[in-house]
């Protein structure tokens, strides 16, 4: 895969840069947007289409149990069943591992990760997570991995870490050897894993790097650890990997934390967060974040990103259980999630990103 770096921080390791793929250019640092089944909850093709991300994230093993490979397969791969033109990168499963799977059900060869929708047991390995990704016809795969639970014992961690490291050799082997589904290229990313042990991480980041990838990516953050730790991570690995691939930090997150690993030099994001929380009723704005159920907007007629509809409004759609409330909300979200990346390109190209960084965490994190 292609990927050129235009231009790097001189006061951080922040970067901007673009890669290509068949189905587009995706300028970096970029946030994707979470279509876990093919679809951004709450959010319709219309409305997809006007906030316009540069690539979404879907989800091989929900996508292999809703609507089924056969379903996707038939329509022409995920692309045109959801008639969606820009970039794809599917989740391998391994979060599912995570949060699907007793540890007890792991082994050298896969894992049995059972279904949220009918508790049957899908035994995933990385020969079956690839030929799924193949068949989704995702511009970017990912290597089949476990995410590991937090706070688990180094012993297990070695282990799992090691077992996920054989399983992305497996993964790249069987990546080369299942033939394209459909008429365009595919790129495969390799996820580190490692807890949060430094040893451990940089062991396998410089494994992983030294394997023909089109990308890496970080796992296994964001699942219990304090910030300051997530990012001593973050920093251990970068060090460690080759500076002309894109770095895919996996599940983050708050806009500060995007930011944050920006500066440390990651190049893409993913997180339900934004229309997770905006379906709740939380609002990220260039103020700061607001809970629109509070009474304190009751009569607020000020708006919100579009200058279309007031907060007051919004309350009121939120207070009546419409489902209008959601979609704007999470519109909302992604808006500001795609103008904060804008903003935080044009800063790392003019060498002032670290001061507007510092600068705006206090302000965009500060509860309204």
């Amino acid at each position: 895969m292609y990927f050129k770096i235009l231009h790097k921080d001189k006061k951080s390791k922040a970067k901007v840069g673009y890669f290509l793929t068949d189905h587009g250019k995706v300028k970096t640092p970029i946030f994707m947007p979470i279509a876990t089944k093919g679809y951004i909850k709450t959010i319709n093709k219309e409305y997809l289409d006007i906030i316009n991300p540069e690539i979404i994230l879907s989800n091989t093993f929900h996508l292999n149990i809703e609507p089924g490979i056969k379903i996707i397969y038939k329509s022409g791969g995920l692309h045109s069943f959801m008639k969606w033109n820009n970039p794809i990168i599917t989740d391998s499963g391994g979060f599912q591992v995570y949060s699907l799977c007793n540890p007890k059900k792991i082994n050298k060869y896969g894992a049995n990760i059972k279904s949220y929708k009918n508790g049957k047991n899908y035994f995933f390995t990385p020969k079956k997570s690839i030929n799924i990704q193949k068949y989704i016809g995702s511009d970017i795969i990912t290597s089949f991995d476990e995410c590991i639970i937090y706070n688990t014992s180094k012993n297990y961690v070695k282990i799992a870490t090691e077992r996920s490291y054989n399983w992305l050799i497996k993964c790249l082997y069987y990546f080369n050897k299942i033939k394209n589904i459909y008429n365009h290229n595919q790129y495969i990313f390799g996820i580190i894993q490692g807890g949060l042990y430094k040893d451990i991480r940089i062991k396998y980041t410089i494994k992983t790097s030294e394997l023909k990838l089109d990308g890496y990516a970080i796992g296994g953050l964001q699942v219990g650890e304090t910030k300051q730790k997530m990012y001593k991570i973050i920093k251990y690995v970068i060090n460690e990997l080759p500076n002309n691939k894109p770095i895919y930090l996996m599940g983050v997150g708050m806009p500060w934390d995007i930011l944050n690993s920006i500066s440390l030099g990651v190049d893409m994001f993913d997180c339900v967060i934004p229309t997770r929380n905006g379906r709740n009723g939380m609002l990220f704005t260039w103020n700061g974040i607001i809970n629109i159920k509070n009474k304190k907007w009751k009569y607020d007629f000020s708006t919100i990103y579009n200058n279309l509809y007031s907060k007051a409004y919004l309350r009121h759609l939120f207070k009546c259980n419409e489902y209008s409330a959601k979609l704007i909300a999470s519109i909302n979200n992604l808006y500001f999630y795609k103008s904060l990346i804008k903003k935080a390109r044009h800063h790392i190209k003019n060498d002032t990103f670290l001061q507007w960084k510092n600068y705006i965490i206090p302000i965009i994190s500060k509860k309204l």
